[in-house]
């Protein structure tokens, strides 16, 4: 086989995900889309645009479903503790320490379902859907994930408004100012 066949890259950790604004609401979609610009005009940036509008569409009544149900569940949840943030540079060991801190009963974290979808993460059908598409460890460190991985909030943050600097990724024309801005 050779080494750039479909076959080896479907099994190389680096598989293609799914686009995270998927996770979001139309409006911040469209709030993003107004802030730094549709896509390019090469047609698989618009079959991809089209997709990710068509998504966030059918997942709009899932995340007022689950907003109906937990609301007040959530809402009426005591916190028995300020939080702790952890705050590092890239590559300084924040994961490592977010990783030791979620072993630890005491501290609740993020999981990578979680922050995957944050709006109906309770009631979503995309738990198997994440699972298959994740790929078995950080391309970076090697470090092993699973959709109960502990991840970081950020990625949540995207889906809720236009400042975040994941939002970089997908706007890549427009990193300076995300960077500045986040």
């Amino acid at each position: 086989m050779q080494p750039n066949s479909i076959a080896a890259r479907s099994a190389s950790p680096c598989r293609p995900i799914p686009h995270p604004l998927v996770s979001t609401t139309l409006s911040t979609l469209f709030a993003c889309f107004r802030e730094y610009g549709w896509p390019d005009a090469r047609l698989r940036f618009w079959v991809r645009t089209f997709n990710l509008l068509w998504v966030c569409a059918m997942r709009t009544p899932l995340h007022r479903l689950e907003g109906w149900r937990v609301r007040a569940r959530v809402e009426a949840q005591p916190l028995f503790a300020p939080p702790v943030f952890i705050i590092g540079h890239w590559r300084s060991g924040t994961t490592h320490l977010h990783q030791l801190l979620s072993q630890d009963p005491q501290f609740g974290v993020v999981t990578l379902m979680e922050a995957a979808f944050p709006l109906d993460f309770l009631t979503s059908i995309g738990q198997p859907l994440l699972a298959a598409v994740i790929p078995s460890q950080r391309t970076m460190d090697a470090i092993p994930i699973t959709i109960e991985s502990p991840w970081e909030e950020e990625m949540a943050m995207a889906c809720f408004g236009t400042l975040s600097f994941y939002h970089a990724f997908f706007f890549p024309r427009h990193a300076r100012r995300i960077y500045r801005e986040a």
